[in-house]
């Protein structure tokens, strides 16, 4: 073959390779636009997570993947996913005040104790609250509660076993509770339990432990100094206890006295501390020796003094006790100097002790801190004591300062503390200002 042939066969060959690489191309003449753009520059407009590198196409046929929630419900891609609510557990839909309504009375576990407010918190703990007519107290109880499923709940009320409630919410806003008889109780759901219905804790600033019991109801009586309590150890012994530094003094000897009930100028009031308590004697406790007495029979009417007490100024002794029980005690107030009947009035509750304040009498009654208007005779106020393991027994004013003394149950020891009420508790007084007696100072 001939060197042109060969080279027509090359040129032939390399035509081909050519048209190959072309195939399916169009010949339209001069520089046309490619109808097909090149599928990269462009975001498709189904897909709103970016550009579509392989589908042009604006009708998107492929399926769009949804966007993973993340542990804390959150959409890391998509703001507006649709989530479902996690269900509320049993806690979460008790926890809240609650008022009663209507239906069965509900006990709060007590057969005595109608509750009027029940407040459950998230720690598992609950408070029942109730205004006692009878006694024209305040009464609060703590509780555990322990949800099981949606429909039940097991309530404790301070001791015994627990009790079993039935109970449903209907709209977040009523509760219905149903005891083991299929009695209903129906409570509305409240803001907040009104404070003429709540029992606060007392705050405590000073902690002084004793080494030894207080005996009997254990009034205390301060004398600008000291506070003082009885002992009974070969007889019955009054104790100073220096407010400012706890220090226990010696103790003072008053023969037949028994129990402190208050001081007035430095000398000690007390009773027999037996039980028919109508005898008043006063002491001077340096050197030790009776300068007055009287006897309550002789104000016309018998009465055993439970609690007794002076005012600030002096003027007055107040009593409170009754003839045989709590049925028909009374206060009544007495001249000093004259000891003379010049007020009575019935106020059927059981008072360990108790301390005068510009008119209203701060009393200890059971857990509880009553202040009391004289004028109503009524409690206004109902504080709890703090320190269950302890019985209070005794409460005194020193100055501005509030004091409480009490046993603790289990060992042979004591404690005094000084307390005061809330800072948002306070009251007008007798003379038209505010009265905020031992607030924090």
């Amino acid at each position: 073959m001939s060197a042109k042939f060969q080279n027509s066969d090359v040129l032939l060959a390399g035509l081909a390779f050519l048209l190959a690489l072309c195939t399916g191309c169009q010949f339209q003449g001069g520089n046309e636009p490619d109808p097909q753009p090149e599928p990269f520059p462009n975001p498709d407009p189904i897909n709103t997570n970016g550009p579509d590198p392989f589908d042009p196409d604006p009708v998107d046929p492929d399926p769009v993947t949804p966007d993973p929630i993340n542990s804390n419900g959150e959409d890391p891609v998509d703001p507006d996913p649709i989530e479902v609510p996690d269900e509320p557990t049993a806690r979460e839909l008790l926890i809240g005040a609650w008022a009663f309504d209507s239906g069965y009375p509900f006990d709060g576990y007590n057969q005595d104790f109608e509750v009027e407010y029940v407040e459950f918190y998230e720690d598992g703990s609950a408070m029942f609250f109730r205004y006692n007519a009878a006694t024209r107290t305040n009464e609060c109880r703590t509780a555990v509660y322990a949800p099981g499923g949606i429909d039940d709940v097991t309530i404790g009320v301070e001791s015994g076993s627990p009790k079993a409630y039935k109970f449903e919410i209907d709209d977040a806003d009523t509760l219905y509770i149903t005891n083991g008889d299929l009695e209903t109780s129906v409570f509305a759901r409240v803001e907040a339990i009104p404070f003429e219905a709540t029992c606060p804790a007392l705050l405590v600033h000073d902690r002084f432990e004793l080494d030894f019991k207080l005996d009997g109801p254990a009034e205390l009586g301060f004398d600008g100094q000291n506070l003082w309590v009885t002992r009974r150890e070969s007889g019955y012994l009054q104790y100073p206890i220096d407010v400012s530094t706890g220090v226990v003094g010696e103790p003072v000897d008053f023969g037949n006295a028994r129990r402190l009930t208050f001081v007035q100028d430095n000398d000690i009031w007390t009773t027999c501390g037996c039980g028919g308590d109508r005898l008043l004697r006063r002491y001077c406790s340096n050197p030790p020796a009776k300068v007055d007495e009287f006897d309550v029979s002789t104000l016309g009417f018998d009465i055993n003094i439970e609690a007794a007490t002076i005012d600030a100024d002096g003027e007055y002794i107040l009593l409170h006790g009754s003839e045989n029980t709590s049925a028909n005690a009374q206060f009544v107030s007495v001249a000093v100097d004259t000891k003379v009947a010049t007020g009575m009035g019935a106020f059927k509750v059981q008072l360990k002790s108790m301390t005068l304040y510009s008119g209203y009498v701060f009393a200890i009654h059971g857990n509880y801190l009553l202040v009391i208007d004289l004028e109503q005779l009524e409690t206004i106020a109902t504080f709890r004591l703090p320190d269950p393991e302890v019985t209070w027994k005794g409460i005194e004013r020193g100055g501005d300062d509030l004091w409480i003394a009490g046993n603790y149950r289990e060992v042979d020891r004591s404690v005094l503390l000084k307390v005061s009420t809330p800072q948002a508790f306070a009251l007008l007084g007798q003379l038209g200002g505010v009265f905020d007696p031992v607030l924090n100072p």
